[in-house]
C-alpha cells in the first residue's frame, strides 16, 4: 500500500456520503501537547482534550511514537511500549487502559472526552472503537464497553465504575496480532455529550483468559491485562457531508497526472485507485493509506497509457469496509502519428448531451457512435462551426450508462475516440 503526501492546488470540490462527522475529538489521540515522558500520559492530559474520569485515582496511558524508548514501565513508545509491539490502527499513537490487575483487586482505567456537540434525540448514531490488548500482557479479558453519558460519569478511585454501558462488545478481546472493531448503532436519548471507554465491571463479573507467560518486565503487562484503543467514533449514520475531495486527471504529455486533496475531518481508511481503458470493467492502478490529518493530498502518474481515452475514478473505504466512488475522470491522449487533425470531446463523462469537436476536417464529416458490440446508436453529419472547426452536439440520455466508441470520418480518414455516458 502507498502513503503519499504532497502540495495540491484546490481546483473544484465534490462531495461524497461515507460517513457521518465524527464528534469525538482527535479520535486517534494524534493531538499532544508533548511527548509522553513515561506511562499515564493520558491521565495527565498530554492528548487533550482526552482525560481520565472525575474523581479517578488511575493512571491511563498514552503511548506515541515521538515518546522515547525508555525502560519497563516507562517505555510508551510506538510501535515497542512496556505493553507490547504494536503500530497504531491509524497515524501513530494510541490510548491503553488496564481492564484487569492481579496486583490491584478490581483496579479499572478508563478514558473520557467530551463530544464536540450533543447528541440529537431520535438520530441514530454510529459508535465504534479498535483495541486489541499488548503483546507482552498475560491477561485479556471481555466487558470491553463504551458508555454515551449526559454529563461525565465519574470513577471512584481506582476501582470499576459499576453501571451498564451503551455498548459492550461481547466475548473476550483477545486478538494480539489484528486490531478488534467494537462498534453499535446508538438511538440517541438528546444530550449525551461524553463518551467513556473502559471495562464497566468487577472481577466477579469479568471473564479473564491468561495467555501465559509474555516475557513483559513491566508488571502492568506481566500481571494484568492492558488494551490499546485507537480511531474513536461518534457519528451520524445516516447524513450526507462525509467527504470534500478535489479529484483530478491531466495529461502530461504522453502520461496522465491524477492528483486528489481531501479535506475531510475522518477521511477514508483506505483510497483505491481504479483504470478502465474500455469496457464497464475497472482495473486497480494503486492503493493509498488514508491520512488522518486535514488536507491530505496524493497524486499517482501513469505512465504512458497509450493513445486513446482513459477512465479513472477513486474506491474510498472507510474502517467497516463500507465504500464510495467520486465522478469518473477521462483524459485523451492522442496518436503518436503526427496528425494536425484533434478529435474533441466533451464533456465527458457526460450526462444527457455530449459534443464532438474535429479540428482540421478537409470535407463535411460523419459521425458515428456505438456500443461496445459494434452496434451504431447514432450516426449524422457534422456541422461547421467556423474553417475547418466541426461540431455536433449528440443527445444521449436513452443511452444506457457506459463506454461508447466514436468515429469521425473526412475525406477517407478516420479519428476515433470514446465517450463515457454516465446519465
Amino acid at each position: 500500500m502507498r502513503k503519499i503526501v504532497t502540495l495540491l492546488a484546490l481546483q473544484a470540490v465534490f462531495c461524497f456520503c461515507l460517513h457521518g462527522q465524527n464528534l469525538v475529538p482527535n479520535p486517534s489521540f494524534e493531538t499532544i501537547t508533548g511527548c509522553p515522558p513515561g506511562n499515564s500520559g493520558l491521565g495527565q492530559g498530554y492528548a487533550p482534550p482526552w482525560v481520565k474520569p472525575p474523581g479517578s485515582g488511575t493512571t491511563p496511558d498514552l503511548f506515541h511514537s515521538c515518546s522515547s524508548a525508555g525502560t519497563a514501565c516507562g517505555n510508551c513508545n510506538v510501535p515497542n511500549n512496556f505493553a507490547g509491539i504494536s503500530t497504531a490502527f491509524h497515524g501513530v499513537a494510541y490510548a491503553g487502559i488496564i481492564t484487569y490487575y492481579t496486583s490491584c483487586p478490581n483496579c479499572r482505567e478508563y478514558i473520557q472526552v467530551q463530544l464536540t456537540s450533543p447528541l440529537v434525540s431520535g438520530n441514530v448514531y454510529e459508535v465504534r472503537c479498535r483495541t486489541k490488548p499488548g503483546s507482552r500482557c498475560t491477561y485479556g479479558t471481555n466487558r470491553i464497553g463504551m458508555h454515551l453519558s449526559t454529563n461525565a460519569i465519574s470513577q471512584p478511585g481506582n476501582q470499576p465504575i459499576l453501571l451498564t454501558p451503551t455498548y459492550e462488545h461481547p466475548g473476550q478481546v483477545i486478538d494480539k496480532t489484528n486490531w478488534t472493531l467494537v462498534k453499535t448503532n446508538y438511538v440517541a436519548s438528546g444530550g449525551e455529550s461524553y463518551l467513556t471507554i473502559g471495562n464497566f465491571n468487577n472481577n466477579a463479573s469479568t471473564s479473564v483468559f491468561n495467555f501465559g507467560a509474555s516475557g513483559g518486565s513491566c508488571l502492568l503487562a506481566s500481571g494484568g491485562g492492558t488494551y490499546y484503543f485507537d480511531s474513536v467514533f461518534v457519528g451520524l449514520t445516516t447524513i450526507l457531508p462525509a467527504s470534500n475531495l478535489d479529484f483530478q486527471a491531466q495529461k502530461e504529455g504522453l502520461d496522465v497526472q491524477l492528483s486528489w486533496q481531501d479535506f475531510t475531518e475522518f477521511p477514508p481508511q483506505e483510497y483505491v485507485l481504479e483504470y478502465a481503458a474500455t469496457g464497464h470493467t475497472f482495473s486497480v492502478l494503486d492503493k493509498f493509506e488514508g491520512q488522518l490529518h486535514r488536507e491530505a493530498s496524493y497524486d499517482f502518474l501513469h505512465h504512458n497509457p497509450g493513445p486513446g481515452s482513459h477512465f479513472y475514478r477513486l474506491k474510498m473505504l472507510d474502517e467497516d469496509g463500507k465504500s464510495q466512488f467520486s465522478e469518473v475522470r477521462s483524459v485523451n491522449i492522442e496518436s503518436l502519428e503526427a496528425n494536425t487533425v484533434q478529435l474533441e470531446i466533451f464533456p465527458n463523462p457526460a450526462a444527457h448531451q455530449f459534443t464532438v469537436r474535429l479540428q482540421g476536417g478537409e470535407i463535411t464529416p460523419r459521425i458515428q457512435l456505438t456500443d461496445l458490440t459494434g452496434r451504431i446508436v447514432f450516426a449524422g453529419e457534422m456541422d461547421e462551426n467556423q474553417g475547418q472547426v466541426w461540431e455536433k452536439t449528440v443527445n444521449c440520455q436513452t443511452l444506457p450508462n457506459g463506454i461508447y466508441l466514436i468515429r469521425a470520418m473526412s475525406a477517407g480518414k478516420v479519428w476515433a475516440g470514446k465517450i463515457w455516458v454516465n446519465n
